[in-house]
């Protein structure tokens, strides 16, 4: 009988519980077949999913380098730059771990880190003055990124920002 289908007592044997779930012993062990056979070809599938993750995940490792460390591994850099006041410095390695996101995402998509390096550039860039920049960063990620709400919504602020500053 499956796993599943016991229940352990308090003094450590089992119980079967199959009673609530099969009328009789030959739905029992025809169902146990089946539910075996569905595991061993579902099992095939997992461990072919798993292997295209393992790859897909070194894939975006080695994409995801900046300078001999994986990009997420610079935030705090970023933040002591900018408290520091070294915006230019922090701009740069931003843009490097950008550039790394853009370029993992290929690899592995579920692991996208562009918003928060697209982010970061844009809250450098406003705090430098150069919202012209700003927007053209990103206007390029969410047309590359659509579906990153937050940076669509900087961008629109940031439009705002900039047409009040060339009215007359």
């Amino acid at each position: 009988m499956p796993w599943l289908f016991r229940k352990r007592r308090a003094n450590g044997s089992s119980t079967s519980t199959s009673g609530e779930f099969f009328s009789n012993s030959a739905l029992e062990s025809q169902s146990a077949s089946a539910a075996n056979a569905m595991t061993d070809e579902r099992y095939e599938e997992i461990l072919a999913e798993i292997e295209a993750s393992q790859l897909g995940r070194a894939a975006w490792r080695e994409a995801s380098m900046v300078r001999g460390r994986v990009n997420y591994e610079w935030s705090a850099e970023v933040a002591r730059l900018k408290r520091e006041g070294h915006l230019e410095d922090a701009l740069a390695l931003v843009y490097e771990c950008l550039d790394a996101s853009e370029r993992a995402v290929a690899a592995y998509p579920d692991l996208n880190t562009v918003a928060h390096w697209a982010n970061d550039a844009a809250v450098i860039l406003r705090k430098m003055g150069d919202v012209e920049m700003e927007i053209r960063l990103l206007e390029r990620i969410t047309s590359e990124f659509p579906h990153l709400a937050k940076l669509s919504e900087r961008l629109a602020k940031a439009r705002v920002l900039e047409a009040r500053s060339h009215r007359p």
